[in-house]
C-alpha cells in the first residue's frame, strides 16, 4: 500500500517520512555506520535521563521514610589550596538524602553502565568508587549507593564495605521497565 503512494510538488515534503515509515513497517532500521539514505535520529543523554528517572523514584521512596532527596547538591569543594585559600574540585552528588535536620543520611549516584556480577569487580569503574569514597569523606556519610539499570547480570543489590571506614556502598539495580517496585537503600 505504501509503495502505491505517489508524490508531487504539493506532497514531496512527506516523501522522506513515508520512506522511514516503510522501513518501520518492514522491520528495518537505519545503521549508524553505513548507508546512503538520510534519516532523522533522536538522541538522549542516557546518563542524565537515567539519573532523572532514578531521582523521581527515590524521591517518592525517601518521602515515605521521612527523608528529602536533593539532586546535584549540596555542592561542596573537595580541597582548599593552602597558599591561595582557593576552593578546588567541586563535588555535586547526583542524590543526597537529608533528614528533617538537614543531616546527610546517604548519597547515591546513578550510572548508565553495564555491569556483570559474575566478574569479581562486577565491571564497576575504579573512578566511580573513588568518587563515592570522596563523598563519604567530605559529606561524612556512611551509607552510599551506586545505582545502575537492572540487567541480565545484575538482578539484586550487592553490598561493598569501604575498607578503613564505616561506610558501606550498595550497588543497586533499578528496573527501567517500571514493572517492579523499588526499595530505597
Amino acid at each position: 500500500m505504501i509503495d502505491s503512494l505517489s508524490f508531487n510538488r504539493a506532497t514531496f515534503w512527506y516523501e522522506q517520512i513515508i520512506m522511514q515509515c516503510r522501513w518501520f513497517i518492514q522491520g528495518l532500521h537505519p545503521d549508524v555506520l553505513i548507508g546512503d539514505n538520510a534519516c532523522l535520529s533522536l538522541l538522549f543523554d542516557m546518563n542524565k535521563l537515567f539519573e532523572s528517572y532514578v531521582a523521581n523514584i527515590f524521591r517518592k521512596l525517601a518521602w515515605t521514610q521521612g527523608l528529602r532527596l536533593r539532586e546535584q547538591g549540596p555542592q561542596k569543594y573537595m580541597v582548599c589550596r593552602v597558599d591561595s585559600n582557593e576552593q578546588l574540585f567541586l563535588m555535586k552528588p547526583d542524590m543526597v538524602f537529608l533528614d528533617n535536620s538537614n543531616h546527610f543520611e546517604s548519597i547515591a549516584d546513578a550510572k548508565w553502565k553495564l555491569l556483570d556480577d559474575r566478574e569479581k569487580k562486577m565491571g564497576i569503574y575504579q573512578a566511580d568508587l573513588y568518587q563515592m569514597a570522596g563523598y563519604a569523606t567530605r559529606y561524612k556519610v556512611t551509607r552510599l549507593a551506586l545505582i545502575y539499570p537492572k540487567q541480565q547480570w545484575l538482578l539484586k543489590p550487592v553490598v561493598l564495605q569501604l575498607q578503613g571506614s564505616l561506610s558501606t556502598l550498595q550497588i543497586i539495580p533499578v528496573d527501567v521497565t517500571g514493572e517492579e517496585k523499588q526499595e530505597i537503600f
